[in-house]
């Protein structure tokens, strides 16, 4: 989401002095803010200033919207000009940031607990680019990070023991990326749909695809599914959740689809 003034986001309306301790009286906008749901109603917000000054800042908010913690600089002691970021939630209330080098070369984690506390920073994957990163939580097996550059769309998954659980190279989408075209990730018990802007190899035409796998990282499909055009916003993140039994939504083009757990794809019933 995009913030253009404070009035318009009531939750940081409220904490109107931890943005100007942090922007001083005239924050940059727009502001970029990412959330994600925490257990017991909380909240864990991302604000992010423009593209050539960042700044981020990590808030997490208590269910009444109270303020439970923040990290001003939550990237401190790591590489300086991070410039790709994503928020996400972790095992038992936790929270992580995703992040990618300046150069793009290497995807990482840095996890707090829900109290704040830092647990561990985490190389995920060589990157081979970064033009885009999507990060999730995939409750019972993980943290999941996607990297798309130019080499392609590579994803990884750092496990409740902080190892990689799709060996240390990851697993590349098996479709050439439309270039700066994010993934969509969409966990469901024991499998995880990965959406993205892309084509089929031996084609030129660039629609939207998905593809699902297991816990280990193997293709759960023989091939990867057409899902639909590609948007006309190639850049633009495709909205994709879980409707449980292995069931995902996916929001793309103006309409919505439904792709069951064997890869079916059918538009949404009203």
């Amino acid at each position: 989401m995009m913030l253009r003034r404070l009035a318009d986001d009531v939750r940081l309306l409220r904490h109107k002095e931890t943005l100007t301790t942090q922007y001083g009286d005239k924050p940059p906008w727009p502001l970029e803010v990412q959330t994600v749901k925490l257990p017991a109603g909380r909240e864990a917000l991302l604000i992010l200033g423009p593209p050539e000054a960042r700044e981020p800042l990590v808030l997490v908010l208590e269910a009444d919207g109270g303020r439970a913690w923040t990290k001003e600089m939550p990237l401190v002691g790591v590489f300086p000009g991070v410039h790709e970021m994503a928020i996400l939630s972790a095992a038992e209330g936790g929270v992580a940031l995703a992040f990618c080098d300046p150069e793009g070369k290497l995807a990482a984690l840095r996890h707090w607990d829900a109290d704040g506390g830092i647990v561990a920073d985490y190389e995920v994957v060589d990157a081979g680019g970064c033009a885009a990163l999507s990060a999730a939580h995939w409750p019972g097996h993980g943290m999941v990070l996607a990297v798309a550059g130019e080499e392609g769309a590579r994803t990884q998954i750092i496990d409740r023991q902080g190892g990689r659980a799709w060996g240390r190279a990851g697993v590349f989408l098996p479709w050439q990326s439309m270039t700066g075209a994010p993934v969509s990730i969409a966990p469901d018990g024991d499998g995880l749909v990965l959406l993205q802007v892309g084509a089929l190899h031996g084609t030129s035409s660039s629609v939207l695809l998905a593809m699902r796998y297991d816990g280990r990282g193997s293709a759960a499909w023989g091939a990867p599914h057409r899902v639909g055009p590609a948007p006309a916003q190639k850049a633009a993140r495709v909205v994709a959740t879980s409707a449980g039994g292995g069931v995902v939504r996916v929001q793309t083009g103006g309409r919505s689809v439904v792709i069951s757990a064997d890869g079916n794809v059918s538009p949404l019933a009203r």
